[in-house]
């Protein structure tokens, strides 16, 4: 059985980044703004059913990073402006001070919940616990793990009494980083799995080479390989339920050659113990322009077709 989605941060239109200058030089107010933002956010959902894809990703495009809702909370604040990994892009830094508690209502602000389409499965990123851990300051480890652990829960906890069906955790530091304390990674992830959700953990910007045991005690309901930073080798010994192939390349500009990608998805049909394959992008779509995030996107659609005709 074959999906399709897109996960994380998807890149403004020419029209909003226009727009966004324009508010932040004072030259508009909020209330020119929020309907500009409110249409391109409908367009990139509209265009996601458009291509047929199984899921309705909400786009962030308001959320600049995926930390920095949060660094309103009390106890964290918003730091200095940090290079992601090895991308061009930045994000703040969160600083945890305190022990933080998640406050209800924080991502009502966050989210244009009317736009999604009432009769989806809807689907949204956050940060991965590890990687909120790895990319934050604090002055106690437990003090850390406690506040971030509280954030995630009551965030989860928030969207699904909001509507979606589907987290997706983006945990590129399990991947990019050889020195893993994966005691923290299993307590980080202990409260997560408590609860039940239903999540998927996207990892990129590395290879699960040699850690694919490690990280099969934290594996939710669905689990990422980014093809463009290794091989799946690693997998051909678990059974996965649903394997999230990264088969569309978000940093690079270049359209990818439909025929060469069902050749990958039928080898690791061969290869793999999977039920569901999921067709995805390797990481946020915000890297690209956004009519080649948009392309990639209808790539995506079409590659479901072609898979979905031939069962």
């Amino acid at each position: 059985m074959y999906e399709a989605c897109i996960t994380g941060i998807f890149p403004r239109d020419d029209r909003l980044i226009r727009t966004w200058k324009d508010l932040e030089w004072e030259r508009i107010g909020i209330k020119d703004f929020i309907p500009d933002l409110r249409r391109n956010i409908k367009e990139v959902i509209e265009l996601q059913q458009k291509a047929g894809l199984t899921y309705v990703d909400y786009p962030q495009i308001e959320w600049h990073d995926l930390f920095r809702p949060f660094t309103a909370l009390d106890g964290i604040k918003m730091g200095p402006l940090t290079r992601f990994f090895e991308t061009n892009t930045f994000y703040r830094r969160p600083i945890i001070h305190d022990v933080v508690r998640y406050e209800y209502g924080l991502l009502y602000d966050y989210i244009q919940r009317d736009l999604m389409p009432p009769d989806a499965k809807w689907k949204i990123s956050l940060p991965g616990p590890y990687t909120f851990l790895k990319l934050s300051s604090y002055r106690e480890l437990d003090e850390a793990i406690v506040s971030i652990s509280n954030i995630l829960v009551g965030a989860v906890n928030e969207l699904m009494e909001l509507g979606f069906t589907i987290i997706d955790l983006h945990e590129p530091a399990l991947v990019y980083y050889e020195d893993i304390d994966w005691d923290v990674v299993y307590q980080l992830y202990r409260s997560i799995k408590k609860e039940g959700y239903n999540y998927w953990i996207y990892l990129y910007f590395g290879s699960i080479d040699r850690k694919i045991s490690r990280l099969r005690p934290i594996i939710g309901d669905g689990l990422s390989v980014d093809l463009f930073s290794g091989g799946y080798s690693a997998l051909e010994t678990y059974d996965i339920n649903r394997l999230i192939l990264g088969v569309v390349d978000a940093e690079n500009t270049h359209m990818e050659n439909i025929e060469r990608i069902k050749n990958v998805i039928s080898d690791s049909e061969k290869r793999l113990a999977t039920s569901i394959i999921v067709l995805s992008n390797n990481t946020h779509m915000e890297y690209l322009p956004y009519d080649v995030a948009v392309e990639k996107m209808m790539l995506l659609g079409k590659l479901l077709d072609d898979l979905s005709a031939s069962q």
